[in-house]
């Protein structure tokens, strides 16, 4: 609705001045992006199976399912479960995600191709594609297996039952989880925008101009899960300056700001460095 009521003013302009000319331009990108309250990537229920979970790491996920075990009832024992007891259960017990904050600088590289219906407005589509990728630190688990062979009478201390013949042992599975790094990294972005200023004819050495359109794009988290990256679409709004390079003829040095995303989840802004060539 935004870009709708901007069609008249645009006809107004290139009918003042109107003067065709395409141009083409690259730019080397800096991102700040920002994603609140995202939550992390956990293990599934099944991947892998679980034969005995020992409740003896310090970390909130042991203080939740102590938290939870002592709602369902009391350990084999009588007693309530406490760290460092031995849970016999066929898959995980429900898992639950940190929640984190996503600020990260990243870098890419963005195409543009433009076409200007006269010296106040053009329109431009433009590609990016990221060159840096950043690690998220704890973001993943990895499960951590040890099998140990255990005997029927003390098994391992749990006083559980694994194996009805008495004097015998067998093996238990014993899993961990343990956290694990990702890897984050731009994939792509895609916009069309209009463009009102920025052309150099004439004697202009410097041009500023405003930039108001849509951007799509994804960014990547290399996880099962959590909500961190996605594909996201916004309203998108900047402010640039075009200025004439003399010993490059139809060329200008380009220096631009852009709120690229800001309508959903994450907010993203970038300052870009490049060129711009006019085709005449």
């Amino acid at each position: 609705m935004r870009l709708k009521k901007l069609f008249p003013l645009c006809c107004f302009l290139i009918a003042e001045s109107a003067f065709p000319q395409a141009y083409f331009g690259l730019n080397h990108v800096s991102m700040d992006y920002h994603q609140p309250d995202a939550s992390t990537s956990t293990l599934g229920e099944s991947d892998p199976p679980l034969n005995i979970i020992r409740l003896d790491e310090d970390s909130q996920y042991v203080e939740d399912l102590v938290v939870e075990l002592n709602e369902q009832g009391l350990n084999p024992d009588g007693d309530p479960w406490e760290s460092g007891d031995v849970v016999d259960h066929p898959s995980f017990f429900p898992r639950y995600p940190s929640i984190i904050n996503i600020d990260e600088h990243l870098t890419g590289m963005s195409i543009k191709l433009g076409y200007a219906f006269s010296n106040w407005v053009s329109v431009e589509t433009r590609f990016g594609f990221g060159t840096s990728s950043k690690i998220l630190e704890g973001y993943s688990e990895i499960p951590s297996t040890q099998n140990i062979n255990v005997p029927n009478e003390d098994p391992i201390g749990s006083g559980i039952p694994i194996n009805p013949d008495d004097g015998a042992t067998t093996i238990v599975r014993i899993t961990d989880v343990t956290p694990a790094d990702a890897e984050f990294l731009p994939k792509y972005t895609l916009g069309g925008y209009f463009r009102f200023g920025g052309q150099l004819r004439g004697e202009r050495w410097i041009s500023p101009y405003l930039l108001l359109g849509y951007t799509r794009g994804n960014f990547d988290v290399t996880a099962s899960s959590g909500t961190g990256g996605g594909t996201f679409s916004s309203h998108s709004s900047g402010v640039g300056i075009n200025f004439k390079m003399p010993w490059l003829e139809s060329s200008a040095f380009n220096v631009e700001y852009m709120d690229q995303f800001s309508d959903g989840p994450v907010d993203i802004s970038t300052v870009s460095v490049g060129f711009e060539y006019f085709i005449n």
